[in-house]
C-alpha cells in the first residue's frame, strides 16, 4: 500500500495530500514537494463534455452547443487543461470568422460563427487559467505555442473580413466619387454634339424616302420636307406633304382588320378599335413620345382620294433625360444625313367586350 497521504481539505484552506502543505487556489503542483494535483471528476468531465459535444454537433443544435461550451467548467490538472485547450483551439475556424455581412447569411455560416466565437471566449478563459497555474512549466511552453497560432488565426480572419468590407463598401464609394466627373464629361460631350446640330433644314423629296406600309399608299410631294429643332427644349418638328397614290386606302385597311377579326371569331360591333402610329427613321426605331395629334392626322390621310394631298406634322418633345438623348440622336440624323428614310408603323389595338379579350394588328 502506498504511504502517500490521500487527503485534501476543501473550503478556504487546501492542503497537499502528499506533504500537507497549504496550497494556493488553482495550483497544479505543490510548491513544497512538487506533487501534481489531479481531479478525477474533472478528467471525467472533459470526456463527458466531448461526448455531449459530438452528439449535439450531429444534430446541428447551435444554441445547445453554445450553451454547453459556455457552461463548461475548465479543469485544473495540466493534462486536462492541455487537452481542453487543444480541443478548443481546433474548433476555432478562421475561415468561418473571415466571412462577414450578407455572405454569412447566404453561405449559412452565421450559426457556425456564433459557435466559433463561443469557443474563442472559452479558449481565452482556459488560457488565462493555464497562465495562472502552469506558469514556468514545460507544459505551458506547449500551450504558448498553441496560443501564438490561435492569435495568428484570429488576426488573419479579422484582416480578411476587413478587406472584404473595404472591397464591398470601397468599390461603390470609388464609383460614386467618379460618377459626377463622368457625368460632367458626358454633359460636355452632349453640349458639343447639340451645338453642332443646325436649327433648321430642308430636304428635297428625292432625299426623303417613305418605306414600309406608308410607301404603298403615299409619296412625298415635290415640296420636300422641312425639319426644325429647338435645342433648349429638345423639341423636334418634321413637316411633310403627302400625296395619296390610291383612292382605296381605307378599304384596304378595313380588309386587313376584318381578316384579323374573322380569325378571332370576333364581331366588329363588339370591339373598340384604337389606332397607334410610331415613326421609324433609317430602319431604326427610336422611342419617341410624339404628339397624339399624329394618330388623328394619319386617320385623316386614310380618307384621301388618289392625287389629293395633306400636310402632316411629326412633333416630339422630351420629358425626361432618356427621351432627350433619343431626340438629340434623331435630330443629328435628320440634320446631317444626306438621305433619310421614314416608315410610319401603323398598328390597331382591339378590345373585345363580349369575349373580354384584346389583340392588335400591324397594317401592311
Amino acid at each position: 500500500m502506498s504511504d502517500v497521504r490521500q487527503q485534501s481539505f476543501d473550503g478556504e484552506i487546501k492542503k497537499c495530500p502528499n506533504c500537507g502543505s497549504v496550497v494556493k487556489s488553482f495550483s497544479a503542483f505543490c510548491s513544497d514537494c512538487g506533487h501534481e494535483f489531479k481531479n478525477l471528476e474533472q478528467s471525467k468531465a472533459v470526456k463527458e463534455f466531448t461526448e455531449k459535444l459530438e452528439r449535439l454537433q450531429s444534430t446541428n443544435a447551435t444554441k445547445q452547443i453554445i450553451g454547453l461550451i459556455e457552461t463548461f467548467s475548465i479543469p485544473n490538472s495540466k493534462e486536462d487543461l492541455l487537452e481542453f485547450l487543444i480541443l478548443a483551439s481546433s474548433n476555432i475556424d478562421d475561415t468561418v470568422l473571415a466571412v462577414s455581412g450578407y455572405k454569412s447569411l447566404i453561405s449559412g455560416t452565421k450559426a457556425k460563427k456564433k459557435i466559433v466565437k463561443a469557443w474563442i471566449v472559452k479558449y481565452e478563459q482556459a488560457y488565462s487559467k493555464a497562465k495562472m497555474i502552469l506558469q514556468n512549466t514545460k507544459e505551458f511552453s506547449e500551450i504558448q505555442e498553441i496560443n501564438v497560432k490561435i492569435e495568428k488565426k484570429i488576426r488573419g480572419a479579422k484582416r480578411k473580413r476587413l478587406r472584404r468590407k473595404l472591397l464591398f463598401w470601397g468599390i461603390p464609394l470609388v464609383i460614386f466619387s467618379i460618377l459626377p466627373t463622368v457625368e460632367l464629361i458626358k454633359e460636355y460631350k452632349e453640349n458639343r454634339r447639340l451645338a453642332s446640330i443646325p436649327n433648321e433644314r430642308h430636304i428635297d423629296a428625292e432625299n426623303f424616302k417613305l418605306t414600309g406600309f406608308i410607301s404603298k399608299y403615299f409619296k412625298i410631294s415635290d415640296e420636300g420636307v422641312n425639319i426644325s429643332y429647338d435645342k433648349e427644349f429638345y423639341e423636334l418638328k418634321i413637316d411633310m406633304k403627302l400625296v395619296a397614290k390610291s383612292s382605296n386606302i381605307k378599304t384596304e385597311i378595313n380588309k386587313q382588320i376584318d381578316t384579323y377579326l374573322k380569325s378571332k371569331f370576333w364581331n366588329r360591333d363588339s370591339c373598340i378599335i384604337n389606332l397607334n402610329v410610331d415613326p421609324e427613321f433609317n430602319n431604326e426605331y427610336i422611342y419617341l413620345r410624339h404628339s397624339k395629334t399624329l394618330d388623328t392626322q394619319i386617320k385623316e390621310l386614310f380618307n384621301l382620294k388618289q392625287g389629293n394631298t395633306k400636310t402632316i406634322t411629326i412633333f416630339v418633345k422630351a420629358t425626361n433625360k432618356y427621351e432627350k438623348s433619343n431626340i438629340a440622336s434623331l435630330a443629328v440624323m435628320c440634320m446631317k444625313k444626306n438621305s433619310i428614310s421614314m416608315d410610319l408603323r401603323v398598328r390597331y389595338y382591339l378590345e373585345n367586350n363580349a369575349f373580354n379579350d384584346s389583340g392588335s394588328i400591324s397594317i401592311e
